[in-house]
């Protein structure tokens, strides 16, 4: 997904992309098009998306540990 905008050194068919929400207003849609302020907008799902990922993580490790015990 990325949640920033596409850059020259992407290429045509690596571009990035924004998540657009049913509740996206459109100062926002503005703000998501020109590329402003993407970091304070995305902060919640930057830190939903570590959070989760910390979570498979550890439940990845807890699988391992089990079945080393038996």
């Amino acid at each position: 997904m990325g949640n920033a905008p596409a850059e020259r050194r992407h290429g045509p068919y690596a571009l990035r992309r924004v998540t657009v929400r049913r509740t996206t207003g459109i100062e926002e849609s503005e703000r998501l098009v020109e590329g402003r302020a993407l970091g304070r907008v995305f902060a919640r799902d930057r830190t939903l998306t570590q959070g989760y990922a910390l979570v498979r993580r550890s439940r990845q490790a807890l699988r391992k540990a089990t079945r080393a015990g038996d």
